[in-house]
């Protein structure tokens, strides 16, 4: 009876060890579980994130929510610039989207100021829009949501878009046109009519300074024959 009463008083003792240890363990687990979820299991530092997890005890595929801290309910608010004429890049995208479970919708609006609501504008799977060839009325304060296929609004955040006119472009002078070389040119073809006068006027003249040189040398042989007859009446002509 002693050697059972021991037996069983060890095998207790076994038990209750294992049961503190146990006990030990899951306060650890409780200690460390609030940190564990916001830092590695709900990765989301804003908005709000369903997801699918599996549960350690039942083995069972399960929907958990995520929520943000109390004051980061909305993502805040991002500030653009952009020159009138360009474009400008709207993204929503955050790390922990690829992690919201089922199909989603980022929804792109605008506020109206005479509606006192944005309008929405664009409703697509891809987290970013293009707003091409702004001009200055496009200025103003733009809204992108998240959303669930249930419609529920998982991430929201807000733009507000500067646009700056665009500076006045400098028109670039002209060079002043260079007028053409005409060295080496042929001189302009003369008119019909007055080349045949041209040709006509030199031809008289070369007939009239002929006639000068003939009317020229026949005075100068008579002279020279008047000259040797008055020297062979006086006899002064030469042997």
């Amino acid at each position: 009876m002693l050697l059972h009463d021991v037996s069983l008083h060890t095998e207790q003792d076994r038990e209750n060890v294992t049961k503190d240890m146990m006990d030990k363990g899951r306060r650890i687990l409780q200690e460390n579980l609030e940190t564990f979820v916001h830092t590695g299991l709900c990765p989301n530092k804003c908005g709000l994130l369903y997801q699918r997890v599996i549960n350690c005890y039942t083995c069972a595929s399960e929907i958990r929510t995520c929520p943000s801290p109390p004051d980061r309910n909305t993502c805040g608010e991002r500030h653009l610039e952009a020159e009138e004429g360009s474009s400008a890049v709207l993204d929503c995208s955050f790390p922990w989207h690829n992690l919201v479970e089922g199909d989603k919708v980022y929804q792109f609006s605008r506020y109206s100021n005479p509606a006192g609501k944005f309008m929405v504008f664009s409703a697509t799977s891809s987290s970013s829009v293009v707003l091409n060839n702004i001009n200055l009325d496009e200025q103003g304060v733009y809204q992108c949501r998240l959303l669930d296929s249930k419609n529920k609004v998982l991430t929201s955040l807000k733009y507000r878009l500067t646009v700056k006119p665009s500076a006045p472009t400098t028109p670039v002078p002209t060079p002043p046109t260079i007028p053409p070389d005409d060295s080496g040119s042929l001189p302009p073809e003369l008119p019909k009519d007055l080349l045949a006068a041209f040709v006509a006027a030199v031809i008289v003249l070369g007939l009239a300074g002929c006639c000068g040189l003939a009317v020229a040398f026949g005075l100068a042989l008579r002279r020279e024959r008047r000259e040797e007859i008055v020297m062979a009446e006086e006899g002064t002509l030469p042997d």
